[in-house]
């Protein structure tokens, strides 16, 4: 069976590994001019790694793509970096029990609280139980308004903006079961991975075209009629695994019930701006969450605290993200007229940054983070599509999950068996 797969991220490369797997003939076609979606990467003189273009890692128990990863042969390291807070001008440590019991800004009480209910949540509690009730209210009532209003409100406010009051309690839920100490990360980055994942594909007679873009899918005869910037391909299935929004776009004859749906998802764009840096931004801390609302970035993610710089050319690189509206003006910024925004910011984090900067650059994607409301699971259209022949996988399908890697192997997996079912 010929399986066309429009989206080489990490859903369709693993959904076309195991449909080769099983025999099929498959061809994934991909827009842009290399694989890994939101983890592609890029590569700076001196650098024996590549590195990401939005920061990742995955957490120890990210078991789809530690699987995938030892089916592969890509060796991994464990680290286990700081994670810390900003809070009134200091970087404070918030990652560990013992961090928290210590967090300056919380009374004996409210230590107590977050303690026991973080254990509750992520050891006892269904998430899907949750799936109706707003998070910052919850949260509020059972865990505290201090804790709330100085940590989560904040980090909420930051990451979804406007959106952020409608935010469900799993998608909390499912953050703080997720979580470890421990990091993993993929030994020459994640490029290092979807190299061996592509040779494998390739060695089993599967096909990637890359920089061909996909106009329309139709369909004829119980066939579906993929043309592409290229060319037109027959298929006897296609798999579309780019977000929602685009298929809306290739797939215009869904039902109408189906459509309204799926347009009301919200969606955020990803930016960030990267650092590359003579010396270290922050001393230690890997991952740095800003709650003053003022701050024009979310989070400072310092790679070089949690990778050694060696592998960057004894460089130190920082990554300053941000989730935005899709109509934000930062994202028609250049990268100098950010850091220009981003400065009297990062001089309160380390006065000296400029003086040790040695390049700047800026990567962004559309609808990168789905906005997990109380009605976002009824939102969600069945991986198999009311129309021929045709699947769905995408970001928007990890519910209650966070966007990553992990979940993205683990929606190509699923996907590639309910085809193989199907056929």
């Amino acid at each position: 069976m010929k399986i066309v797969i429009v989206g080489a991220g990490w859903t369709g490369l693993t959904a076309g590994y195991r449909l080769l797997q099983a025999g099929h003939e498959v061809i994934i076609v991909e827009r842009d001019e290399q694989v890994g979606g939101l983890a592609g990467s890029f590569k700076m003189n001196r650098w024996q790694w590549s590195l990401e273009k939005f920061y990742h890692h995955w957490f120890a128990n990210d078991k789809y793509a530690l699987e995938l990863a030892a089916e592969l042969g890509q060796k991994v390291i464990t680290l286990t970096p700081k994670t810390d807070i900003w809070y009134r001008g200091k970087s404070i440590p918030f990652d560990s029990p013992i961090a928290v019991l210590s967090a300056p800004f919380l009374s004996p009480l409210s230590k107590v609280r977050v303690g026991v209910l973080t254990l509750f949540l992520k050891y006892f509690v269904n998430g899907d139980r949750l799936a109706t009730k707003l998070a910052v209210p919850w949260l509020e009532k059972y865990m505290g308004k201090e804790v709330t209003q100085v940590v989560w409100k904040p980090l909420m406010n930051s990451k979804f903006g406007k959106y952020s009051k409608t935010v469900s309690m799993s998608w909390f839920c499912a953050r703080i079961k997720k979580r470890t100490q421990n990091l993993v990360y993929p030994l020459g980055g994640f490029a290092s991975m979807s190299k061996k994942l592509i040779a494998t594909i390739t060695d089993r007679g599967g096909n990637i075209l890359l920089n061909e873009k996909v106009i329309s899918i139709k369909y004829r005869n119980n066939k579906c009629l993929i043309k592409t910037s290229a060319r037109m391909i027959k298929a006897d299935k296609v798999l579309v695994t780019t977000p929602m929004s685009s298929l809306t776009k290739l797939c215009p004859t869904l039902p109408k019930s189906i459509l309204k749906k799926i347009r009301t998802i919200k969606h955020l764009s990803a930016q960030v701006l990267i650092l590359i840096l003579k010396k270290p931004l922050m001393n230690e801390t890997y991952w740095l969450n800003v709650t003053d609302k003022n701050y024009p970035f979310l989070g400072v993610v310092e790679q070089t605290n949690f990778i050694d710089k060696s592998y960057y050319g004894n460089q130190h690189v920082v990554y300053l993200g941000n989730y935005l509206p899709n109509d934000h003006p930062y994202l028609a910024y250049s990268a100098e007229h950010l850091l220009e925004i981003f400065t009297p910011f990062i001089n309160k984090i380390n006065s000296d940054f400029r003086k040790d900067l040695i390049e700047i650059t800026k990567w962004q994607a559309q609808d990168a983070q789905q906005v997990v409301d109380t009605k976002y699971l009824n939102r969600l259209p069945s991986y198999k599509l009311p129309i021929p022949n045709t699947f769905v996988a995408n970001l928007d399908m990890i519910y209650p999950w966070d966007r990553g890697t992990n979940y993205a192997i683990s929606e190509g997996e699923k996907v590639a068996r309910l085809i193989n079912q199907d056929s």
